[in-house]
């Protein structure tokens, strides 16, 4: 798929930048880890499990509490839409491309599917559609897809034993 989308895999093994290289760098630019900067995605357990990965430069935890330990410790805040799109009534699940065509947002002309620049766009152009909507990005905030049922559980039974200790 990313082959047909143009991307030359045997150029970049050989002209793209190291994981050491892409680390350092990313790490002595602290604004991209400012507690104000929110980051965004679609699906991102991978995408966050390969960045973290990246810039911790060790094996990923092995168990969900100390995966998302360690990422808060480079990411405070994130955003996953499809989390976010299954808490909206009004939405049916899918893919990216089908909460682009309900919130009635496009691609740029001529960008392809799947390529980071163009699924990126699409993404935040979908995550700004959705900012009327706060209530929910607040309860879903720094939630991944594959985890979140297990994380809402966990928040309902925390507000639950505060409201039982008031």
């Amino acid at each position: 798929m990313l082959t047909r989308a143009g991307i030359d895999f045997e150029r970049l093994a050989h002209e793209g930048i190291s994981h050491k290289i892409f680390r350092e760098s990313v790490l002595a630019n602290g604004g991209l880890f400012h507690p104000s900067c929110h980051w965004i995605g679609f699906h991102t357990d991978h995408d966050f499990a390969y960045l973290l990965a990246l810039l911790s430069g060790e094996d990923l935890p092995t168990d969900v509490p100390d995966f998302f330990y360690s990422l808060g410790t480079y990411v405070s805040t994130f955003h996953d839409l499809k989390v976010i799109s299954e808490r909206c009534a009004d939405l049916q699940r899918g893919s990216l491309n089908k909460l682009a065509e309900q919130l009635c947002v496009s691609r740029d002309e001529g960008s392809i599917q799947h390529t980071a620049g163009s699924d990126s766009k699409l993404t935040a152009r979908c995550f700004f559609a959705l900012t009327g909507r706060e209530s929910i990005l607040e309860e879903c905030e720094n939630m991944i897809y594959t985890f979140h049922y297990d994380q809402l559980q966990a928040r309902e039974e925390q507000q639950t034993l505060l409201a039982i200790a008031r």
